[in-house]
């Protein structure tokens, strides 16, 4: 592996950090303008988030099985239709059923990056 690609694939790692970061930091700031479009409370609203955890902590433990039988590319290409599935979701959904679904996936998304990342780097360095 030459240097160049050890440092893009590198960049990968810390932007699949990055990923999840984003992720659970911006929905605990919009939470409660989120709420209010859905007319709940801010408490109630919160229980909804739970599915993005949910969808992170479940890929933490499926990536290690997976990373056995699917290829990394193959599954960051995935993952990658996933995310703008799940934004399209979020976009476009009026029901909080929908958004939670959409949550769910995107916390599934942000999950396997970050265990690809990790991967990553403890193979490489």
């Amino acid at each position: 592996m030459t240097n160049s690609n050890r440092i893009k694939l590198t960049w990968i790692s810390f932007f699949s950090y990055a990923l999840t970061g984003a992720l659970v930091i911006v929905t605990g700031m919009v939470m409660g303008n989120i709420a209010d479009y859905f007319h709940l409370p801010v408490s109630s609203m919160s229980n909804t988030f739970t599915f993005l955890n949910a969808g992170i902590l479940i890929s933490i433990f499926l990536t290690a099985w997976l990373m056995e039988i699917v290829p990394l590319k193959t599954q960051l290409r995935f993952g990658f239709i996933l995310m703008v599935l799940a934004v399209a979701g979020l976009m476009l959904s009026h029901s909080l059923a929908l958004f939670s679904a959409s949550m769910f996936v995107l916390g599934l998304v942000s999950g396997i990056t970050m265990s690809i990342g990790t991967f990553l780097i403890t193979h490489m360095y």
